[in-house]
């Protein structure tokens, strides 16, 4: 296996960066950019914003209000047209964007900056060949082979905050209550806030039972993929976690000479309830890697 660097992270972010400059003027699929970026879908937007700084999402909305501001300026189009030109539906929908990130509307923004009286954006190209390269304190890894895990789950669909329920639902059957030890409570997580909605986050969780064990009426069963994992003993406030997984991605991994296989990470809990309320909790973040 030829060792990764964090060059190779930098050179196929700044590769999917200057796609991203070149198609703003379309919707941008986040399949699509994994692909430009040869990540996987799994992975691609958590790297991208552990390293760069901004999700995704927030990316590629900068760059279009920064694009538009620049169309303010050097051109007499109308907003309309430069909203439209920059993927936003209505130009109200654009003013209210345009205000909320430079204060100002684009009508007085165009106004103001022609009679000198503000200063332009930073310059988009610039933006676009930089990595911020946020830094977090040294965590301690361990690269572990981890086994096959038959799990049954119950699936939240919602914010992350929202995911205690499924734990209650699936901790109260009775006939799943000889299962549930320490360790064998998993979280996974597949979607990122940052980039999915959150009507839309999926999470999955997850009670580890033995291959004897059979389905449970209702719930169902899946198999968390074994295999080499970069572990993380997590002790403290739940809100850490979304740190250490920062840390892996943005840090950690580019410098580690380990690839991301395409499976999710997952969160072993080793105590009750897992929350995002806990303030102190023990957990394992599960990085599955090659």
């Amino acid at each position: 296996m030829r060792k990764t660097t964090r060059e190779d992270y930098e050179v196929r972010l700044l590769k999917v960066q200057m796609y991203i400059q070149k198609h703003l003027d379309r919707e941008l699929e986040l399949s699509e950019l994994a692909r430009v970026a040869c990540f996987s879908p799994f992975h691609f937007h958590r790297i991208f914003g552990a390293m760069v700084g901004e999700s995704v999402k927030e990316y590629i909305r900068r760059l279009r209000l920064e694009m538009s501001a620049g169309m303010l300026f050097y051109t007499d189009l109308a907003i309309s047209d430069i909203a439209a030109r920059n993927g936003y539906d209505n130009s109200q929908s654009f003013s209210r964007a345009f205000r909320d990130h430079f204060g100002v509307p684009p009508r007085n923004y165009r106004r103001l900056r022609k009679n000198g009286e503000i200063h332009p954006p930073p310059d988009c190209h610039d933006y676009t060949c930089r990595l911020r390269r946020p830094e977090f304190p040294a965590i301690e890894v361990a690269v572990e082979e981890l086994p096959e895990r038959r799990v049954v789950f119950i699936r939240n669909v919602g914010p992350y905050g929202t995911s205690r329920r499924a734990w209650e639902k699936i901790c109260s059957l009775r006939a799943l209550r000889p299962h549930i030890k320490p360790g064998r409570l998993i979280g996974v997580g597949y979607d990122d806030p940052a980039v999915t909605s959150d009507d839309k986050i999926r999470y999955d969780a997850c009670v580890e039972i033995d291959d004897g064990c059979s389905a449970f009426d209702g719930i169902g069963v899946q198999k968390l993929v074994g295999g080499k994992y970069a572990v993380v003993q997590h002790f403290g406030p739940a809100e850490g976690l979304y740190e250490v997984f920062q840390y892996l991605y943005g840090q950690w991994l580019p410098d580690s000479g380990y690839r991301l296989r395409s499976t999710p990470p997952y969160v072993i809990h080793y105590n009750w309830p897992p929350s995002s309320e806990s303030k102190n909790i023990h957990a394992a973040v599960c990085l599955p890697v090659e």
